[in-house]
């Protein structure tokens, strides 16, 4: 039971972190890489702490998921696929706005780290 209550609770957390990063975004948050018009760089609020919110907010909710369902192989197996996919948009996404931003991105991405503050 605590585990579930433990899993709920982080997938809260793990919803906050993505609509806060959404929110943040507000009209750029497409899902479509691409630089829109008038498009500006975030690094204030939670952009100033981990380049991709909307990201980490949905890992986090996996983790969540599935401890609510006490199932560690699926927590390890979908978070670890979940993790390739969104790693390889990661990159692709940041090397866009390298593209846009030059060296403020560049100087954002020295930083601020991926996912994790902190870490990674």
């Amino acid at each position: 039971m605590l585990v579930s209550i433990l899993g709920i609770l982080i997938l809260t957390i793990g919803g906050l972190v993505t609509v806060t990063g959404r929110a943040q975004l507000s009209k750029y948050g497409s899902g479509v890489l691409q630089i829109e018009e008038d498009h500006k760089l975030m690094t204030t609020g939670i952009f100033g702490h981990i380049r991709h919110p909307v990201y980490a907010g949905r890992l986090i909710g996996v983790v969540g998921i599935y401890l609510a369902f006490r199932s560690i192989i699926m927590l390890i197996l979908i978070s670890i696929i979940y993790f390739m996919v969104i790693r390889h948009r990661m990159l692709f996404e940041e090397q866009l706005l390298i593209g846009e931003f030059g060296e403020e991105y560049k100087n954002y991405m020295k930083e601020t780290k991926r996912l994790i503050p902190f870490l990674y």
